[in-house]
């Protein structure tokens, strides 16, 4: 079972200044702060399987960066890839990175997480701005 949450953290943003970023500023008047950086402002997603945390918004790219960079990194000229596991796809985005890598398997036993993280984490799997 895959559960996803959205929650706005009460210490860093306010339903107010939520509901500010995702207005568009009334005619004749100037943009808020908030409309003009709505993802500072954005609820936190929350990723659940099987009841058990898996992943935040928030967290997602120093975690994904921290598990990735330094063993490609160490490698002399990585170009084969097997990334075990890795349904968000996050894993995938930092791999591509390195513009060395000429292919990369993932493989994942749950499909419905892959299915769910296409839909509900496009920002962590879409690779479509890489050059290489």
């Amino acid at each position: 079972r895959i559960d996803v949450y959205d929650i706005l953290d009460p210490v860093h943003v306010d339903f107010d200044r939520h509901r500010r970023s995702l207005l568009p500023p009334a005619v004749g008047e100037a943009p808020t702060y908030e409309s003009l950086h709505p993802e500072l402002f954005a609820p936190n997603r929350y990723i659940f399987l099987d009841g058990v945390i898996q992943s935040t918004r928030r967290n997602d790219a120093a975690y994904h960066e921290a598990l990735v960079h330094p063993a490609m990194l160490l490698h002399p000229n990585p170009r084969r890839v097997a990334i075990i596991g890795g349904g968000e796809g996050a894993t995938l985005r930092e791999v591509l990175k390195h513009k060395s890598v000429e292919h990369v398997k993932m493989i994942d036993i749950d499909e419905l997480m892959v299915k769910m993280s296409d839909e509900f984490l496009p920002e962590w799997n879409n690779c479509s701005d890489f050059e290489g």
